[in-house]
């Protein structure tokens, strides 16, 4: 099976206070992917957030509703982290149309 990586690329959304200790030290991440998979374009969205050292998540994977919760809490709405959520929520593992391809290579 032919698999080939068309578009790949990570954007941080800053730091935030994932525990609520009043400091903002937990650097979120999206990772943005789209691949050839089964013959067909389709599309991998995962998010993270890094621990305060940033050598490993504190959480990670398909947590973009959890991102997203934190984000509002800590004040750090993000107009292109809500763009990426809508198209997670619309389009996340499954074939994808050229439209939202030429997306993920502008976002």
């Amino acid at each position: 099976m032919d698999r080939k990586i068309i578009v790949r690329k990570k954007i941080e959304f800053g730091k935030i206070d994932y525990y609520g200790h009043g400091r903002r030290i937990n650097m979120v991440d999206v990772d943005i992917e789209v691949r050839t998979w089964n013959g067909y374009p389709e599309m991998s969205i995962c998010g993270g957030i890094w621990n305060g050292r940033h050598t490993d998540y504190v959480c990670c994977g398909q947590c973009l509703d959890e991102i997203k919760d934190e984000l509002i809490r800590n004040r750090l709405i993000s107009p292109k982290f809500f763009e990426i959520y809508n198209v997670w929520k619309n389009w996340h593992l499954k074939k994808v149309p050229e439209d939202v391809i030429e997306w993920a290579k502008g976002v």
